[in-house]
């Protein structure tokens, strides 16, 4: 039986794990038509997208100010979005920033199409809330069913938690490209003599809370700045399915990380006769291991029942 279970554990690492493993000469060319909306030369140079993060704002609460939860809430955001590789956080050499001259320095650089050092978006926030509370837990005595005494000590319990938003703005224009909330608790105990002494502050456990808020919503982070691969080429070996895209390792692409493909489809609003671009989700896929620079190869997974995928068509990855 031990056999048996040894190599079903075998059989699955195995299998799953070579799902992106990839050898090109394998694979022979396949035919696509082209999409009827294909992207200009411009967007087809994915390029990292440069990012000011600012101190956020905390409104009127002793708390967070006591934990400099506007810095540690900046830095997390940080943090986050440099696992991502697709985006350049600007830093500035001061903690102040003049954001009427961050506009103007982007409007410059829009204007001369040059590189002035500006910043594409502005990443900022409110700490809305925070709070610090502890909770006498009294010991106890009992005994197992062996008769074995068991005991249990005193204890303080504490909880932090914070709570806010995050916004995203796109430079020079300032327009709110969206906002996301946020919201997470931190707890920990100590041992006590008895209902005495209990902390009145802990500024690293409030800290540790706003941290894992902006976790929670690392998908929501990463995904505002996820760039798209568009697809080149098709090859088959007659099970597999790989397109060679042109998301590199420099804007984001990793192995084994699971894309949405995209179909770009043209409409006309039937109110002010404007055209108009839809992105219609039409498969999705996961990334080999043959990735460059500015390049990978995906293998196809799903696609939905009487889509094609083109040439022109793209991918985002899936956080």
């Amino acid at each position: 039986m031990s056999r048996i279970i040894i190599s079903v554990i075998f059989l699955t690492i195995v299998f799953t794990g070579c799902g992106t493993k990839v050898k090109l000469g394998e694979y022979s060319k396949s035919s696509m038509v082209k999409s009827k909306n294909l992207p200009s030369a411009d967007k087809l140079k994915a390029t990292k997208s440069k990012v000011l993060i600012t101190k956020f704002e905390v409104v009127s609460n002793r708390i967070a100010t006591n934990a400099n939860l506007g810095v540690v809430a900046a830095s997390a955001v940080s943090n986050q979005l440099a696992k991502t590789n697709s985006v350049d956080v600007i830093k500035r050499e001061t903690n102040y920033i003049d954001l009427k001259k961050e506009v103007e320095a982007a409007e410059l650089s829009r204007e001369l199409n040059i590189d002035t050092g500006s910043a594409e978006f502005l990443i900022t926030g409110k700490v809305t809330g925070a709070s610090f509370a502890h909770q006498f837990i009294q010991g106890r005595s009992w005994r197992d069913k062996n008769g074995k005494l068991h005991k249990s000590p005193n204890k303080f319990r504490y909880r932090g938690c914070s709570s806010g938003t995050i916004g995203f703005y796109k430079l020079p224009s300032m327009q709110n490209v969206k906002s996301v909330p946020f919201s997470r608790c931190s707890t920990n105990s100590e041992n006590t003599q008895g209902n005495y002494g209990a902390k009145k502050r802990d500024d690293g456990l409030v800290q540790n809370s706003i941290q894992s808020a902006i976790r929670s919503i690392s998908k929501s982070l990463k995904s505002q700045f996820t760039k798209k691969g568009y697809i080149l080429e098709k090859r088959v070996d007659g099970k597999k399915t790989i397109f060679l895209t042109t998301l590199g390792k420099d804007v984001g692409a990793k192995e084994s990380l699971d894309v949405y493909i995209y179909s770009s489809r043209a409409s006309v609003n039937p109110i002010s006769g404007e055209k108009m671009e839809q992105s219609i989700k039409i498969g999705e896929g996961e990334i080999s291991n043959q990735i460059s620079a500015d390049s990978s190869w995906v293998v196809l997974e799903e696609l939905d029942d009487g889509e094609e995928m083109k040439i022109g068509d793209f991918i985002k990855i899936n956080y």
